[in-house]
């Protein structure tokens, strides 16, 4: 699957918690999402930079919460954000389905990941597990997203 067919398939299967997802639809969506994260925040940080130049060392915490969140590309950056929450934890869902696991089990990985220290190795598990293929061939959630 290549990058526009991962991010047609992340959004067209926008609910889609019963079925597969192959490695590549899980880090090309990554990529898209970086890269669009990146392209907002470069604005916002900007905006930051100003404030904090126009304060002192010793800026007001409001002035810069304002600064990040009240632009329109701040806006903008949190509107991507929960936008891409529910097609997010549908693709994790779909990830574990392709290893013939409940998709409750990213329920431990969402829960684990907001627990100090054990946060940071279930993130690096996370990331692991999204470098292994799945099962090979057709398992009890659907055809092999490869095949």
């Amino acid at each position: 699957m290549g990058f526009v067919g991962a991010i047609k398939s992340f959004y067209g299967r926008y609910v889609d918690f019963k079925t597969r997802s192959s490695r590549s639809e899980f880090w090309w969506v990554a990529l898209f999402q970086v890269i669009v994260v990146v392209l907002l925040m470069i604005p916002v940080m900007g905006g930051v930079m100003s404030v904090v130049a126009e304060l002192g060392p010793d800026p007001d915490p409001m002035a810069l919460y304002g600064t990040l969140f009240s632009g329109p590309f701040g806006m903008l950056l949190g509107l991507f954000a929960v936008v891409n929450i529910i097609p997010g934890i549908a693709l994790g869902v779909r990830r574990i389905h392709d290893f013939d696991k409940s998709g409750w089990l990213y329920l431990v990985v969402v829960i684990g990941s907001l627990i100090p220290i054990l946060g940071m190795l279930v993130s690096v598990g996370w990331i692991v597990v999204n470098c292994i293929r799945g099962t090979v061939g057709p398992n009890k959630f659907g055809d092999d997203p490869l095949g």
